[in-house]
């Protein structure tokens, strides 16, 4: 995930998404398109997909995009049409912790992960843990909210 020099509207990057989207529906049950776009950012590097994927991706992936890493575990790096695609792979139990993770900005996520850590949990984009590494939360975004006893703020609020 490096900076991107280049960036390009809202909405050509939403056409770009749909475009990938379209190909990649096959090959996943659940699929946002999170980042910059899902927060309405005027301007966009690169797009971030946070998804759950059936058997298939992993087989297919490399015919829709352009690699540029090996096929991780839960991420996998590419480019579609010179746009960088970054794809966060999850399950249902931890779909709102990534999603919320793959939305951002990195400050937002940072600064939620230092005040959960105050109460001795853990935020990741597997869940919200407590002090002995066991799940509490994550199926939602609001999952996670509610828990802490925070307002669910809507993406483009995210700062």
């Amino acid at each position: 995930m490096a900076k991107v020099e280049t960036k390009i509207t809202l909405k050509k990057a939403k056409e770009i998404a749909s475009e990938i989207m379209d190909k990649l529906e096959p090959h996943f049950t659940k699929a946002v398109v999170a980042g910059s776009i899902r927060r309405g950012m005027e301007e966009i590097g690169d797009i971030d997909i946070a998804l759950i994927p059936k058997d298939t991706l992993k087989d297919n992936i490399a015919d829709i995009m352009k690699l540029s890493t090996k096929i991780g575990k839960k991420q996998i790096f590419g480019t579609y049409k010179g746009r960088p695609i970054n794809l966060f792979l999850t399950d249902k139990q931890s779909w709102g912790a990534q999603l919320m993770a793959a939305t951002g900005p990195a400050r937002y996520n940072i600064r939620k992960r230092f005040l959960v850590k105050r109460q001795g949990m853990k935020l990741s984009p597997n869940g919200l843990f407590n002090g002995k590494g066991e799940y509490l939360v994550g199926k939602t975004e609001k999952d996670i909210y509610d828990y802490l006893g925070w307002s669910n703020k809507a993406p483009a609020e995210r700062e």
